[in-house]
């Protein structure tokens, strides 16, 4: 007897079952029969299933690159062998040649799991070598960094400066490979090579799905991440911190770095429970000093010092932590242009970008003001 399990294109929209409450869990998250990672050894999925399932995944991920037809495993019914199939796939990211179906077939009292492959295995080991040589240049400057918040900001800013994004239903678009070889993926593939190097530099995170809405209303399936610093989770979203349709030479974004539920949820749902998200002290904002409680003469000060230093072409970008104040900044900087006076104060006559003329764009969802210097 065969059950097979189809995981379509929409596979991040297929999962339910990610978390269970709003709390934490650290303990029992490495499969106690994986080979040693070359990206991380923290698997959440893993961490979930109950022992059977784990069971299973781990047989799954020892035997799986050497592409066999079949694999035994534990007796599964079809929501478990779904939670494990989906588990192996958001923990591993490296494993790119898997496909989007999978199946167990049930023979003299025993149970085997079977896959469909994307690639051979020839196809893979090429490019999982790729992948790998990709990994280990951006790993030898992520190293460098000394805070777990800096290795984030840098994989964050690298993957976003090499790769642009495609809504195609291509599996490689939904890769690792594709964002770090190919330079072009859809979110999964963002949130997957997200995941790939998080794991090398050794910070706890995991992918997540749920739901993003477009700027015309609509509302399509969506992943991104969740990552640990300094103990506490947050969420990290490089798709939409991607200037999609901008051009590729804008400015990279970073209202999605390190936010909370609440204000992931202005524009995303989650397929489950949330992540319980609540700390802000390592945002991109707080943690860089660009969030003001209001707009002031302390506020124009700060904001004069930021522009000081800068060239033509450069970006800042600041975050108010409420709507009065955001609309506040917006009506005194720009409607009354009292921008200007500041880029005058930072410049001082060096000569270094325009004193009347700068680019803006206002996000109003996350009270976030982009400034390019002319």
């Amino acid at each position: 007897m065969a059950r097979k399990l189809l995981c379509p294109a929409a596979l991040l929209l297929a999962l339910t079952l990610i978390f269970t409450g709003c709390s934490v869990k650290r303990v029992n998250n490495i499969p106690s029969s994986e080979q040693v990672s070359a990206f991380g050894d923290f698997k959440y999925y893993f961490g979930e299933l109950n022992e059977n399932e784990k069971r299973a995944y781990n047989a799954i991920l020892r035997d799986i690159e050497s592409f066999p037809e079949e694999i035994e495993i534990p007796e599964l019914n079809n929501e478990e062998l779904e939670k494990v199939w989906l588990a192996v796939m958001y923990d591993n990211p490296e494993l790119i040649m898997l496909g989007r179906e999978c199946m167990l077939v049930s023979r003299d009292r025993k149970f085997w799991f079977s896959c469909e492959y994307a690639m051979t295995k020839d196809e893979y080991e090429q490019k999982k070598a790729e992948l790998q040589a990709k990994a280990d240049e951006l790993g030898a400057k992520i190293v460098k960094e000394a805070s777990d918040f800096d290795k984030e900001l840098l994989i964050h800013d690298a993957i976003i400066d090499s790769c642009r994004y495609t809504d195609s239903d291509k599996l490689v678009a939904s890769s690792a490979y594709g964002v770090l070889v190919n330079g072009s993926a859809s979110c999964e593939g963002y949130a997957k090579a997200a995941k790939l190097l998080l794991d090398k530099a050794g910070i706890e995170n995991y992918v997540i799905t749920g739901t993003a809405k477009r700027e015309d209303g609509a509302s399509e399936g969506h992943m991104w991440n969740v990552v640990f610093i300094d103990g506490q989770p947050y969420n990290l979203d490089l798709t939409w911190d991607d200037p999609i349709g901008e051009g590729v030479t804008q400015n990279k974004r970073y209202a999605y770095f390190n936010i909370t539920d609440e204000e992931i949820l202005k524009t995303h749902t989650f397929s489950d429970a949330s992540a319980c998200c609540t700390a802000t002290e390592n945002n991109y904002f707080v943690k860089l000093g660009r969030q003001f409680d209001g707009y002031n003469a302390e506020t124009k000060t700060a904001l004069s010092n930021m522009f000081g230093g800068h060239k033509s072409g450069d970006k800042l970008d600041i975050r108010f932590s409420s709507e009065d104040a955001y609309q506040s900044a917006l009506d005194g900087l720009l409607k009354k242009e009292e921008i200007y006076r500041l880029l005058s104060i930072a410049d001082a006559g060096k000569g270094g970008f325009s004193t009347t003329q700068i680019n803006y764009i206002a996000d109003d969802t996350h009270c976030v003001i982009e400034f390019i210097l002319v």
